[in-house]
């Protein structure tokens, strides 16, 4: 006869609150980044090899659109549906853009020695998706190794913690340009004043000096070391992405 163990309601409702944190936070995160990125679809998961040795099979890459198209230039690596068909992604790099009536864009795999016709071009705003901003390494091995939704799930924390770990970095790069800059404008002050107190000093061994030699005609010159002195104090989870090769 076997038996039922019962799971706590305390445990369960906490295991149930825990799943709902999790979900929400992911569609939060992945909401946010579609609004950054300005695209339905901002991570891709390379495909194939036509981008080695710069993008290999598993990477995810992160896409942005924006207005990013008519700032595209040679060198830049973007993502786009094949112009002849319309039905593959791909990923590759700019070697040409033609200003004719419209803005043509001509890509190139690193890896292919070729253009290829009806795949890196002609390539226009309609086929045009977004700019590689960022590559994550192999992250896309999640995506063979779990099944959905729980690779989204996964993929998604991850990036969630990559993206909130750059904001975090960037936030304590300036708290520390912030610190810098005042403690060099303190540092500067208290340097002011130390050069004030020098340049006191030196007046008073010169009036010292010039009392002296009042028999001499010390006086002048000492005024005179004083006032030198005090001028020289100033001074998308899961999809994947084709790349044609």
């Amino acid at each position: 006869m076997g038996y039922i163990i019962p799971l706590p309601s305390r445990n369960l409702n906490r295991a149930v609150k825990d799943i709902i944190i999790i979900v929400v936070g992911v569609a939060s995160v992945w909401l946010a980044l579609r609004v950054a990125f300005a695209t339905d679809n901002p991570f891709y998961v390379v495909s194939s090899e036509s981008m080695l040795p710069t993008l290999q099979v598993y990477d995810v890459i992160v896409v942005r659109n924006g207005s990013t198209f008519d700032e595209v230039k040679p060198g830049d690596i973007i993502v786009f549906n094949s112009p002849s068909t319309h039905d593959r992604v791909i990923v590759h790099r700019v070697v040409k853009v033609e200003h004719a009536s419209e803005r043509v864009i001509t890509t190139k795999g690193d890896n292919n020695p070729i253009s290829i016709p009806g795949i890196d071009y002609p390539i226009t705003k309609d086929e045009y998706i977004g700019k590689v901003v960022f590559v994550i390494p192999k992250l896309g091995l999640v995506s063979k190794v779990l099944t959905p939704p729980i690779n989204y799930i996964v993929i998604g924390i991850i990036l969630a913690v990559i993206f909130l770990s750059k904001l975090r970095e960037g936030e304590r790069k300036d708290e520390s340009s912030k610190v810098d800059e005042s403690q060099a404008g303190e540092g500067h002050r208290d340097g002011m004043g130390k050069d004030d107190d020098g340049g006191g000093g030196g007046g008073e061994g010169a009036e010292e000096e010039g009392s002296r030699r009042d028999g001499y005609g010390g006086s002048g010159a000492g005024v005179s070391s004083s006032s030198s002195s005090s001028s020289g104090s100033d001074d998308q989870p899961g999809r994947r992405v084709d790349k044609e090769g």
